[in-house]
């Protein structure tokens, strides 16, 4: 929490996705995005746009680091499901109100917490961002003097 609060007032967009699995809970952090794709109601396409973006943007997976932390990461609303199926309208469809239905952004900066092992791996874009994002951190733990 204290990562998020530290982190979070400097990125434009942020994430805190938290998973359980198995009794083991993962959590990640997000922070500093490089790359941001919006698509809206009404688009034409917005899955093959979103495929267009994410093409010129992938990585080399790694092995040594967790899923979640080198790819892009979003949301994909309900309303997007009507590009797939065919879906009675509903009152926010018939005002033709442009909403956001995908939003998914390749971020700079991840942190992992792993519960069970009690690590945290911190996967980022550049070695100068990895550090610079410790050492806000750890200044923002440290105690203040009077």
């Amino acid at each position: 929490e204290q990562c998020y609060r530290t982190l979070s007032p400097e990125s434009s967009h942020s994430y805190l996705f938290e998973v359980l699995d198995n009794g083991r809970k993962t959590v990640y952090l997000g922070f500093f995005p490089s790359a941001l794709f919006t698509a809206y109601s009404g688009d034409k396409e917005p899955f093959e746009a979103l495929k267009k973006f994410l093409k010129g943007r992938q990585t080399e997976e790694r092995e040594d680091l967790p899923p979640f932390s080198q790819s892009a990461f979003g949301f994909v609303s309900y309303e997007a499901s009507r590009y797939s199926y065919d879906l009675p309208d509903t009152p926010q469809v018939k005002t033709k109100t442009r909403k956001p239905i995908l939003l998914f952004a390749v971020f700079d900066l991840v942190l992992v917490f792993d519960d069970e092992t009690a690590t945290i791996i911190v996967a980022g874009k550049s070695h100068e961002v990895i550090h610079s994002a410790i050492n806000k951190i750890r200044n923002a733990q440290t105690p203040k003097s009077v």
